[in-house]
Formats: C-alpha cells, structure tokens, sequence
C-alpha cells in the first residue's frame, strides 16, 4: 500500500513536470524570447534581465518543483517513521523490547490460523524462579535489569521463526513452529542453563532459575496414527487452550522443582526430566561476587 503522502509527491512532481515541459515546449515554438523583446522595445521598454525571467518561468518552475518533491520526501520519510516507532511501541513490551502479552498471542493465532487443525508447533511458558529474592533484596529498578538481561538471553536462543514474548512480570512465552519434542526438550533445556548464569546486580552477583512448562499437539498418537484429540476450531480458543497447558505444565515443573514439564497430545500425564527434584539449583545471591 502507498503512502497518502508518497501519492501527493509523485501527484505534484508528474504535474510540475508536465507543466515545464509545455511551457518549455511553446518557448521554443513560438520563439518567446524574441516575441517578449520585440513588445517590449514597442510598448514598454523591459531589462534583460526581467525578459529573461519571463522566458526562463518554466526553468523556475521546475526548480520550486524539484525543491517541492525533496521537501516531500522528507515529510513521508518522517511520517514512516513515526508510525513505526508507534507500532513498535503497541506491540512490544518497554522493559524487555520482546513482544507484548497480545502481540505474542496474536502471533501464536495466526500461527493456529494459517496450518490445518494439527499444528505441530510447540508453546513454552517460563516462570522465573528466584526472582522475587532480587526484588526484595535490591528493589524493582534491579529487577527490571534482570528481567531485561533475562529477555536478552532468551532472545539470542532461538531461530528467526521463532517468536518470543513477556506475559508479564516474570512469565514468558515462546511460540516454537513446527517443533518436535527432542527439539523442544533441547531448547527448554538451554533456556533454563542460559538464564541461570549469573547477573550482575549493584556489586553482587545473583542467580535464578525458570520453570517451564510446554504444550503442543503432534497430531499422531503413539503408534504413528493420526490422533482424535478434540480440540476448538478457532484460533483464539484453541491458542488460549494452549496457553492453558503451558501454564499448567509450567506450575507443575515449579510444584515438582523438575525444571520442566511437557504436555502432549501422545503423553496426557506430561513428560519432565527424571530425577531432576535431586539436582534442582539453589538460587540467591553472594556479596563476595560467588554463586
């Protein structure tokens, strides 16, 4: 679609130039200059200088014209990026720079949207598990650059296709296309690695950990048959049931201290890492600059 005022520049430079091209073209016709100068000598005598003008109108028509055009341009360039700066703002969350809570949902409905009733993406919720300690201890503005710090991470994990985005406070999600379970697994795994790593906070070094949890729908049951898992037809229901499971799974994970709990179509009961209750990482922070 072409800028309203994109139009109005290319509208004005084709009239401008059609109409110097006329004048020019009867200039030369009708050997204007000569005409001016012989009326001019019989009526009423004229400098050069003000013949020239009169001949050369359509040469300073084309330069007011040129000069017209740039200003336009300059005007539409500005206005676009207006309104993408506006866009970014409504659809991106200000502390993270990730997508916002209905920009990340939309995505994931458009995705359900735009693939036949099995869609074989995967949605990940992430909680932060800690993170109430860095805000008690250091205050909100900590908090913010942890969570910013957090998102950055997150950010750098994934492929172009993949969309990431802040539900609010410390909850994330993730909308995976086409992912099979060993590849979910693999980045749920990294993500709750990347985001362990230690921030830097006011002279301290704080860690915290996240809880994920997934939900996808293969499509196929355990014997490799298309499954008859019932689900909503339309987008929005069938991605807020999505989330639903994302976030159940997700509770589940911090419940068991699993880290991560999946919930498929092919395992009702979820699938989450074993033995992981054992191992489960202690977070806080250390003066002395240790985790």
């Amino acid at each position: 679609m072409i800028d309203p005022l994109r139009k109005r520049v290319r509208r004005d430079a084709g009239a401008v130039a059609l109409a110097t091209v006329i004048l020019a073209c009867l200039s030369l016709a009708l050997d204007l200059p000569a005409h001016i100068a012989t009326w001019s000598a019989a009526h009423f005598p004229l400098g050069d200088d003000v013949i020239l003008v009169i001949a050369g109108a359509h040469a300073f028509m084309l330069i007011f014209g040129l000069r017209r055009a740039k200003d336009l341009r300059s005007q539409a360039a500005e206005r676009q990026s207006a309104v993408a700066e506006l866009r970014h703002r409504a659809t991106h969350d200000p502390l993270t720079n990730l997508y916002n809570r209905s920009e990340i949902i939309s995505h994931l409905e458009e995705a359900l949207a735009e693939t036949d009733p099995v869609w074989r993406g995967a949605v990940l919720l992430i909680d932060l598990d800690g993170f109430k300690g860095v805000n008690d201890s250091f205050g909100h503005h900590a908090g913010d650059r942890v969570l910013a710090a957090v998102a950055l991470r997150m950010s750098g994990e994934f492929r172009a296709d993949a969309r990431v985005g802040r539900l609010g406070g410390d909850e994330f999600v993730i909308v995976l296309p086409e992912s099979s379970l060993p590849l979910v697994a693999d980045v749920a795994r990294r993500l709750i690695e990347v985001i362990r790593q230690p921030y830097a906070v006011d002279g301290h070094r704080v860690t915290i950990g996240a809880s994920v949890g997934v939900a996808r729908v293969t499509g196929y049951d355990a014997s490799g048959a298309p499954d008859q898992v019932p689900r909503p037809e339309q987008p929005t229901a069938r991605a807020a049931a999505l989330l639903r499971q994302a976030d159940a799974a997700m509770y589940h994970a911090k419940r068991t201290r699993s880290g991560l709990h999946v919930h498929d179509a092919v395992d009702p009961d979820g699938w989450g890492w074993p033995d992981a209750e054992a191992s489960a990482p202690q977070y806080g922070t250390d003066s002395a600059g240790k985790t």
